[in-house]
């Protein structure tokens, strides 16, 4: 039997924020390669990965790119941070399904991310002030999937695995949340999630 949650965790990119890479690529100067292709070979390189375990701080993280797409000179480090972070746009519904929580149980963002990120979804977004715990990947040098990540974020909300919810867009780092022994919902839209915290009492 489900134990009503008394702590929620939220995923924070296309759960609390939309997220959406073209529009960095947009951002980046034309050239030899797209902006796709730039973004697709920095990942393929493993540093968004790096740079989300916190073992790449941002100007390194910068250079590094730099140097793998040949970035021209005219896109110094200010510009680049610009248009890596240009991918966040506001979800003014879960905005106002967070402050419907609030009062109710204790909310937490667990998510992977890195300073640059952080700090402008802090500055830009007032969705960011509302969870109680974070738990970013790049502070804490562990990322989801890993079971770790998702014990160190019960700890700190002060709950029991079985009675903390784990909301992700991924099915992966939902599907290793429960492993840890948590409850995991896909999440699919702020209409599909009201409906099943109204399910589980959390919502009247």
């Amino acid at each position: 039997m489900t134990v009503p949650p008394r702590a929620i965790l939220f995923d924070l990119g296309n759960v609390l924020v939309d997220v959406d890479y073209r529009l960095a690529s947009q951002r980046f100067p034309l050239g030899p390669l797209s902006g796709e292709e730039i973004l697709h070979r920095i990942t393929a390189a493993g540093l968004i990965r790096e740079t989300n375990l916190g073992r790449l701080a941002p100007v390194p993280f910068y250079e590094r790119v730099r140097e793998l797409v040949g970035l021209p000179p005219e896109m110094d480090f200010l510009a680049f941070r610009a248009a890596y972070c240009s991918i966040f746009r506001a979800k003014p519904e879960m905005d106002r399904l967070l402050a419907r929580l609030a009062p109710r149980c204790r909310l937490g963002l667990l998510s992977n991310t890195d300073l640059m990120h952080h700090h402008v979804i802090e500055e830009q977004f007032p969705i960011f002030a509302v969870p109680t715990v974070r738990v970013l990947s790049y502070q804490v040098g562990l990322f989801k999937p890993d079971p770790a990540i998702y014990r160190l974020a019960v700890e700190r909300l002060g709950t029991a695995p079985a009675e903390t919810l784990f909301v992700d867009d991924l099915q992966a780092n939902v599907d290793s949340a429960r492993a840890a022994g948590l409850q995991g919902l896909l999440f699919s839209g702020e209409p599909a999630l009201a409906r099943e915290l109204l399910h589980l009492g959390v919502l009247s």
